[in-house]
């Protein structure tokens, strides 16, 4: 079966609003609504009714029964280190920086450019220097062939 299934236990990310929180899927209730439980203390998602128009699924899922307690929820999200693993994974690590994009401040991002400016500037100068000789070559040898062509059609 390809794609991510709609079922207990499914870890979600709520795509509705600009938090993106994640939240587990407690009970279905019928194709278009779940029920879903951050657990609030992890998470900071109440239980409540959500449609899934407004979930993304992620490839996490947990073993639990339907309606579980948030007691034990909690218990099954720490034993098996979703939200850890969640945030080690690519969407989970894009979703951070977006989110520590928007709470910079302008200094932040000036500090920020400066790094990335120092970076580029640590590339050796020869490097620099040979990707500049083939860079030139390559627009020589284009002037050459539209000289020829041009040549040619006379």
């Amino acid at each position: 079966m390809r794609g991510r299934v709609v079922q207990v236990g499914r870890v979600c990310v709520i795509n509705y609003g600009p938090k993106n929180e994640l939240c587990t899927i407690i009970d279905i209730v019928d194709h278009n609504k779940v029920l879903v439980d951050g657990p609030r203390k992890l998470t900071g998602v109440p239980r409540q009714l959500i449609s899934l128009k407004r979930l993304s699924l992620t490839p996490f899922t947990l073993n639990i029964s339907h309606g579980i307690h948030e007691k034990y929820l909690t218990k099954k999200l720490k034993k098996e280190k979703v939200l850890e693993r969640f945030s080690r994974s690519s969407w989970g690590k894009k979703l951070a920086k977006r989110k520590r994009v928007l709470t910079e401040t302008d200094f932040d991002r000036f500090v920020s450019m400066k790094k990335h400016r120092q970076s580029k500037l640590g590339i050796p100068k020869k490097l620099l220097a040979d990707k500049q000789k083939e860079q030139t070559k390559r627009i020589s040898a284009q002037k050459a062939k539209k000289e020829k062509r041009k040549a040619h059609k006379k």
